[in-house]
């Protein structure tokens, strides 16, 4: 068997190009059935997605998946395996996920989960997974998820990690000496302000406030006055961009306009829409993936382009969509290898537990029996003139405790 760092090396050009698909030699035919050992065939991935309702921009990361399978397909799929990309309707709501999750695994045989979207939708489904044997690659930052006991494995960087990048950032490069953390109570910002906390902590730094956003609240007023009243210069904040637009804009409003730190999660057009020009030359953004218009995303940008040119390509989630494709399909060879054709549940399951990946797209991601968490590696993008613009290259996120949120 190949070693993963081999596998790694071996599949680099298909992380890079994107459409550049090894192909491995066939063992005989059976695309007929499908069924696991099988030579030719077809393999079926499932996804959920929010395709409709509030959170329906979510399913960007969808679209681009969808558009790297395709591509995979045309290249003469997997090892001869073609992959059918299958999508559920959540809604992203923890309610109505399971059922969802039956539909794709009990009627469309679905053997691994890629890219499904959301910390509590996969919360909700990660014990059936198990007993089931499925894989999954959940879009999610939120560390204490991937568990050994788990099936899940994690592509993104943990929300701990780029809470205290964004800090470090703010304190050593542009000097910033009064810091606070605006967090929610939830999954998503519990992590962040841990991570925070333990950068200041280690800087010997103490924050000038820690203050609780209601994410569902329409006017961030009472927040941004707290905020403002810290005269933080800088302010770290973790959530999807209408809810940080709500609160750049409020404390816009009354007249405080610290520095922003954020993260991928908000890191798109609808943004920068949103808040007007109160980021410009104001932002910094710590991401994992490369800015959509990286020369390393060429054939991303050609496959948009070309298979669904309304879609927003310079979203994170578009771009997140191509890459995981891109890691799923690393995985899908590693167990068609091994299994001689279309490859079962549990043999997915081994390959993602044996995936190492280092490339211009994917940085130092490794994943074990014991290690399912994700990228370590974050650049950090500013924006001028209503665009995003390099602000720092790669480098390791600060060591901190992850699960602490």
């Amino acid at each position: 068997m190949t070693t993963p760092w081999h596998r790694s090396r071996r599949y680099t050009a298909l992380l890079v190009a994107g459409a550049s698909v090894v192909v491995l030699a066939g063992c005989g035919a059976d695309a007929e059935t499908g069924t696991a050992g099988s030579a030719g065939g077809e393999l079926v991935v499932g996804t959920l997605m929010p395709l409709s309702g509030p959170q329906e921009p979510l399913s960007n990361s969808y679209r681009s998946m969808k558009a790297y399978f395709d591509r995979v397909n045309k290249n003469g799929g997997i090892g001869g395996v073609k992959v059918r990309l299958v999508v559920r309707d959540d809604q992203f709501n923890p309610v109505n996920t399971p059922s969802k999750v039956r539909e794709l695994v009990d009627q469309e045989k679905a053997r691994m989960l890629c890219a499904n979207q959301g910390s509590g939708t996969f919360k909700s489904i990660s014990s059936y997974l198990a007993a089931r044997k499925i894989p999954s690659l959940p879009m999610s930052g939120e560390s204490s998820l991937f568990t050994t006991g788990s099936t899940g494995f994690q592509l993104l960087t943990p929300y701990e990690l780029t809470g205290a990048h964004l800090v470090r950032y703010g304190v050593e490069t542009k000097k910033f000496t009064r810091v606070a953390i605006a967090y929610t109570d939830d999954g998503v910002g519990g992590p962040f302000l841990s991570g925070a906390r333990q950068q200041l902590e280690a800087m010997g730094i103490t924050p000038v406030a820690e203050v609780k956003i209601n994410a569902a609240a329409t006017d961030q007023t009472p927040a941004a006055a707290k905020l403002k009243q810290s005269r933080a210069d800088l302010v770290v904040f973790n959530h999807v961009a209408p809810v940080v637009s709500q609160l750049v804009r409020a404390t816009d409003r009354i007249g405080f306009r610290p520095h922003w730190g954020l993260t991928y999660a908000a890191q798109n057009k609808q943004v920068l829409e949103l808040s007007g020009d109160a980021l410009d030359d104001r932002a910094t953004f710590a991401t994992p993936f490369p800015d959509s218009e990286a020369p390393e995303l060429a054939d991303y940008r050609a496959a948009m382009e070309s298979t669904d040119p309304k879609v927003d390509r310079t979203d994170f989630l578009t771009v997140e969509g191509w890459i995981a494709g891109a890691v799923c399909a690393q995985v899908i060879e590693t167990a068609v290898e091994e299994a001689g054709g279309v490859p079962s549940s549990t043999q997915l399951l081994d390959a993602m537990k044996n995936t190492s990946v280092d490339t211009e797209l994917v940085r130092g991601l490794t994943w074990s029996q014991e290690e399912r968490t994700g990228q370590r590696q974050l650049q950090l993008l500013g924006v001028s003139d209503g665009a995003f613009v390099p602000a720092q290259d790669y480098l390791p996120a600060p060591d901190v405790e992850l699960g602490e949120g």
